[in-house]
């Protein structure tokens, strides 16, 4: 059984400085999801932004290089069509300890469905991200 946990996002871009976010786009539109053979490197400042067709599964998770799997639905997520992720400010939260999402160099899985937390998730899309720590 997957472990979820609860996460806030702040998916609001940030410049600092000269510093501005590149922006990753993902279709998730498609039954699927993502052609994975061409997974996207993000980066610390940068904003994912996944596109959905309406309707659309009601919950949102991330996993993680060590398969720890986080719950990033936003209120009224099944009526979005667009969803900004700010990968500098994704945290979560274990408990009462808050800890970001992305921690870690390497592949995080975004996915799409119903029943998430289950043993057998109905999983509508996926894609997959290279996150490189630098």
């Amino acid at each position: 059984m997957r472990k979820i946990i609860v996460v806030s996002i702040l998916w609001f871009v940030c410049v600092v400085g000269n510093v501005s976010a590149n922006e990753i786009k993902l279709d998730m539109t498609k039954f699927g999801g993502c052609d994975d053979s061409k997974m996207p490197q993000v980066h610390i400042g940068d904003v994912v932004t996944l596109n959905f067709a309406i309707p659309h599964g009601p919950e949102l998770v991330i996993g993680d290089p060590d398969e720890q799997w986080f719950n990033v639905t936003p209120i009224k997520f099944t009526k979005l069509k667009e969803f900004r992720l700010n990968v500098k400010e994704a945290e979560g939260r274990s408990g009462k300890e808050k800890k970001h999402i992305f921690g870690k160099a390497g592949s995080y899985v975004i996915q799409m469905g119903s029943e998430m937390n289950s043993e057998s998730p109905n999983i509508d899309a996926s894609c997959t991200i290279n996150f490189v720590d630098q």
